[in-house]
Formats: structure tokens, sequence, C-alpha cells
């Protein structure tokens, strides 16, 4: 699978949106060359569109931020689901999630 996120060019002859739709994203489009920076959901990826980009670039990357859940008292044990967090049943359960600014 191809990393688009490298902040290069890249031609796009269609298909579904290949970054995170709130990934900003620099675009060349078909009918007059001109450049467009939007989200990546704002714009119509398609192979049947008249209106599409030819090339693209991550301009910055969108991360869903990181979570997981710690049970226990003394020591913790790490769980990436809080349904296997409760089915330990381990002791206090602490719902843990990443800042990203």
């Amino acid at each position: 699978m191809t990393d688009y996120n490298d902040g290069e060019w890249h031609g796009w002859n269609g298909g579904d949106c290949p970054v995170h739709k709130k990934s900003k994203v620099e675009c060349v489009y078909t009918d007059n060359q001109r450049s467009i920076t939007r989200q990546a959901i704002a714009f119509v990826w398609s192979a049947t569109s008249l209106y599409r980009p030819v090339a693209f670039r991550v301009i910055k990357e969108h991360r869903e931020p990181r979570e997981w859940w710690l049970t226990g008292g003394c020591g913790f044990d790490v769980w990436s689901t809080e349904e296997d967090a409760i089915a330990a049943d381990h002791g206090p359960l602490i719902h843990v999630r990443e800042v990203i600014e």
C-alpha cells in the first residue's frame, strides 16, 4: 500500500480517496491545471468525474488519536478495546486518549 503522506506529488487516475478525509491536500485539476488546497473530503476523487484531481500532495496528514484502556491497581495491564479491559476484570478501568496538537 502506498503511503501518500510524504509531501510529494502523486498522479491520480481516480478511485476512492487515497488519504484520510480530514487530511489537508493540494490538488491540481483536469480543467485548467489550477491548484487548490482543502481537506481531502472536499474533492471528488472518482475517475468518472470530469472535474477531478489529476495530481495531489498531502500538506498536513490527519491522524486519529490513539486510545487504550488500563486496568489494575499496583501494576497496569494495557488493553486495545474497552470490551477486553472490562472482560479481564483486573480492577479499576482507566481510559487513555492521545492528545494531538
